[in-house]
């Protein structure tokens, strides 16, 4: 019970202090995302303090894997040109295909995200060091009877960096 009450008291306070900035934070960004063994190309919509983004790789092998990404954020202005944003979310879509079947994965993420203005509306986009949580994986082998829930918990490292356009 504390928790939801905490979480709600974080939420209450980062619209209050966010609602200004938010707005001005609008806007589509594209780019390049760095997992290890792994590149590949993100792009998203910020729109105040939400952000849907969506995400495409293929690994070594070939073989595609497309991921989404539902967050909230707190974009804190620190100058005319810079914001923070540290963000949490979750990616209730990670789809594998793999040599052995298909995979199916449920993670949560958190990052803190540098936008620096460049000129106008366009700005550019750094996630360091995003982390994610893997909650969840099912793998669907080419016989579907043989499929099976990976509940092992780890940790996975990426980088972004892009290019936003304010709207």
């Amino acid at each position: 019970m504390t928790s939801r009450l905490a979480l709600t008291a974080a939420l209450a306070l980062g619209f209050a202090l966010s609602a200004r900035a938010a707005v001005a934070d609008s806007g589509l960004t594209s780019g390049l995302v760095a997992r290890p063994s792994q590149v590949g190309v993100r792009g998203s919509i910020d729109a105040g303090l939400l952000s849907l983004a969506g995400e495409r790789y293929a690994d070594p092998g070939g073989h595609p894997r497309y991921r989404a990404e539902l967050a909230l954020r707190l974009p804190v202005r620190l100058s005319h040109q810079l914001t923070v944003e540290p963000q949490v979310g979750i990616l209730p879509l990670d789809y594998q295909s793999r040599a052995d079947g298909r995979a199916f994965a449920l993670s949560a993420s958190a990052t803190v995200r540098f936008v620096c203005r460049i000129l106008g509306p366009l700005s550019l986009v750094i996630d360091p060091v995003r982390t994610e949580y893997r909650l969840l994986e099912v793998v669907v082998p080419e016989n579907p009877m043989d499929a099976r829930v990976d509940r092992s918990r780890h940790w996975a490292l990426a980088t972004f960096i892009g290019l936003q356009l304010a709207l």
